[in-house]
């Protein structure tokens, strides 16, 4: 069976787009890395056989690419991501409101926007040949551009919103006709606001705990917005805003609640420690309000600390059991090699730069027994993937410094 990915529906045509590799027998153990090479787009009219499908999309000379693609929300364009490893990508587009007769029939005419692959591209609108973007082209942290199709000239590139010097630019999309609802990430946490899509300019800061904005609903002509906030206490909460009012106010919408649970005895905190070089690491701390920094309770330490992943705030009955019923203390640290600072953050903890990532997990277990929370012997230890790769590295340069260690996948 081919393998097929997500498909992107247009306004204008019954049909949609999806990714697929070619058809393929695995010839033997080892061989699998084969059977995702050469990855395609295709066309799919609705009510016709698979077989029909057109291949609108391919890229031959780099049969590792990945492929992934959008449709405007007009339905006039198609834009294509393609990228080889876990970060840069390039940009191409198809104009389909030129297609004769309105119909695909045979492969797409692409043309590039950034051809290289030298940083991240992230379509989020147009108004006809100007598209918006958000990048980390010398912007680290991230930052919200136009491009003019008809000029790509990048000295023809404009900022609509520049990088901030500590927030990063999570995620960006439009809403009600010409604004913008905006993500930041503030030291680890969601910071949402509405801002002025041609200009940027801000124009509502929504209120928000500490927490994270995990979903956001609405598209460009909607005047509703609808977005879902989690924490390490509050399982999920959905807004409702009605952008139509002055100024809009959120309204709960719809909240999980469970039974015999509760977040009054509970209380959440972020600290910052010193890692081996002096470089400030945040972490997140989650007990009970009656918790006794004595050294004799038991601590959770989990981590992760790569591939430019955040860990931001988010809610786990696991942890809340070992809360509850162990009395412990449950400490994530977001250590260098994630995305919670951008990029540069990211590039602290990677390739040469990997030891910033065990020296900032091993200080934090330090800050842990030196503050009373835990002591070396009831403090454990745990990640997975890449966090197991963590664990690993710690317990063997670290051994005298936990006294467990769980490690998935690493």
């Amino acid at each position: 069976m081919a393998q097929k990915g997500v498909g992107s529906m247009t306004l204008k045509y019954p049909s949609h787009y999806y990714v697929r590799y070619p058809d393929s027998i695995l010839k033997a153990d080892g061989t699998e890395t084969e059977a995702v090479h050469d990855q395609k787009i295709y066309y799919h009219r609705l009510k016709t056989e698979q077989s029909e499908d057109i291949m609108v999309c391919e890229f031959p000379e780099f049969p590792r690419w990945r492929l992934s693609f959008i449709v405007s929300d007009d339905g006039e364009w198609l834009y294509v991501m393609p990228r080889e490893g876990t970060k840069e990508n390039s940009l191409y587009y198809a104009k389909l409101s030129d297609l004769p007769g309105g119909e695909i029939k045979e492969k797409l005419k692409l043309y590039p926007i950034v051809p290289e692959m030298e940083a991240e591209y992230d379509y989020v609108a147009n108004d006809g040949p100007l598209v918006y973007i958000r990048t980390n082209k010398d912007a680290p942290n991230y930052k919200l551009i136009t491009i003019d199709l008809d000029h790509l000239e990048p000295t023809n590139w404009k900022t609509v919103l520049p990088q901030q010097e500590r927030d990063v630019l999570d995620w960006v999309s439009p809403i009600n006709t010409d604004q913008l609802v905006v993500c930041y990430i503030h030291d680890v946490t969601s910071r949402l606001q509405l801002r002025d899509l041609k200009t940027g300019c801000l124009q509502l800061t929504l209120p928000l705990e500490l927490g994270t904005v995990t979903q956001c609903s609405g598209k460009r002509k909607h005047t509703e917005l609808f977005y879902q906030f989690t924490s390490f206490l509050t399982p999920g909460i959905i807004y409702h805003c009605d952008l139509t009012q002055s100024p809009p106010k959120p309204k709960v919408f719809r909240e999980i609640k469970l039974k015999d649970f509760d977040t009054s005895s509970y209380t959440t905190s972020q600290v910052f420690y010193p890692s081996k070089d002096g470089t400030k690491i945040p972490m997140f701390l989650v007990h009970k309000k009656e918790f006794v920094k004595d050294g004799s309770r038991p601590a959770l330490l989990y981590g992760y600390g790569g591939f430019n992943i955040s860990l931001q705030p988010t809610f786990s009955v696991t942890r809340l059991v070992f809360i509850q019923h162990f009395g412990g203390v449950v400490a994530i640290p977001n250590i260098r090699g994630g995305g919670e600072y951008g990029e540069a953050w990211h590039n602290a903890g990677r390739l040469h730069n990997k030891q910033n990532v065990f020296d900032d997990f091993q200080a934090s277990a330090e800050y842990l027994v030196k503050e009373g929370f835990t002591s070396h012997k009831k403090l454990i230890i745990e990640g997975g993937s890449n966090g197991g790769l963590l664990v690993g590295a710690c317990i063997n340069q670290r051994p005298e410094l936990f006294g467990a260690a769980i490690a998935h996948v690493g």
